[in-house]
């Protein structure tokens, strides 16, 4: 991803989400979007049978979580579709 990222001119970075490689430690360009517009989005494309997944149920710095099915619980969500 950040070879086609580089490919197409974006300046990009290579960093931890939990160590951010920013000065000011954050960063002004991300877009977050929730299952139901992923989902949909998919659903106009083509796409079907979908399955997802959550982690970040909760959010501890020592456990380590396995993911649950579905989503609403948890901080990350991984979507899996087929296209129709």
């Amino acid at each position: 991803m950040v070879r086609i990222a580089k490919e197409r001119g974006i300046q990009t970075k290579i960093g931890r989400a939990e160590q951010i490689p920013f000065e000011d430690n954050h960063f002004d360009y991300a877009t977050f979007h929730s299952p139901e517009e992923i989902t949909g989005l998919l659903k106009k494309a083509g796409f079907g049978e979908f399955e997802y997944r959550q982690t970040l149920i909760t959010a501890s710095e020592t456990e380590v979580e396995e993911p649950l099915k579905g989503y609403g619980e948890g901080g990350f969500v991984v979507l899996k579709a087929h296209l129709q």
